[in-house]
């Protein structure tokens, strides 16, 4: 399966954990020196989605794109990863008897789903674009692809992952996760398992760093 990601729109768009996870809005790296990882090899699926769409000769970037690809030998999976080094909004249900706040709480509300909708249409486009220089089915990633998402527990402190209602789990589920590598995930990404890809899982970049570790 490795074989699949020789294609020469992979290997010319060759880059770095570092690199790909930078942060242009804040000029920042996610994963920067201090991390083990940040000079390992990873695609900047970014570019290869501006080069396959260039195929089609279309000009405006029609399809989003997850920000990395690399494969793990020792799982055999193809990772589909983003970095989100800002603040995920989380929709969430606020009471209030003002109407005029109502309104802007629903607001608040469409735009979180939008933007977590967002991340989750960068993982099926990105498919849509492998599906095509793969020459494989839906179903193929449905088995072989892990979606992993990096982000900044500094700027998102207060989640929880899909389907536990207690937040004092929190903590102790992510250190757990960390140690069993047990598949957990936040912010709603869970849908996209066995829908899209086999595993899901999201990350700090320190726990991002274990799993890379361990799982090359």
């Amino acid at each position: 399966m490795k074989n699949l990601l020789s294609n020469s729109i992979f290997t010319n768009n060759i880059s770095t954990f570092r690199d790909v996870s930078f942060d242009s809005s804040n000029n920042e790296y996610l994963i920067d020196e201090k991390y083990s990882i940040h000079s390992n090899s990873a695609i900047n699926f970014d570019d290869v989605m501006k080069e396959h769409i260039r195929s089609f000769d279309i000009k405006d970037k029609s399809l989003k794109s997850v920000d990395a690809v690399i494969f793990s030998e020792k799982l055999n999976k193809i990772f589909l990863i983003e970095f989100k080094n800002g603040k995920i909004e989380i929709p969430e249900t606020i009471q209030s008897r003002n109407s005029k706040t109502r309104q802007i709480n629903r607001l608040k509300i469409e735009i979180a789903k939008l933007k977590l909708e967002l991340i989750r249409t960068k993982v099926k486009d990105s498919i849509t674009a492998c599906s095509e220089i793969f020459n494989r089915n839906p179903d193929f990633f449905r088995k072989n692809c892990y979606f992993i998402l990096v982000y900044n527990e500094n700027k998102n402190n207060c989640i929880m992952p899909d389907r536990l209602d207690n937040p004092g789990f929190n903590s102790l589920v992510q250190s757990l996760s960390q140690i069993s590598q047990t598949s957990f995930h936040n912010f709603g990404m869970g849908i996209l398992e066995k829908l899209c890809v086999d595993e899901v899982r999201t990350f700090t970049p320190s726990q991002f760093e274990y799993f890379i570790i361990n799982n090359l």
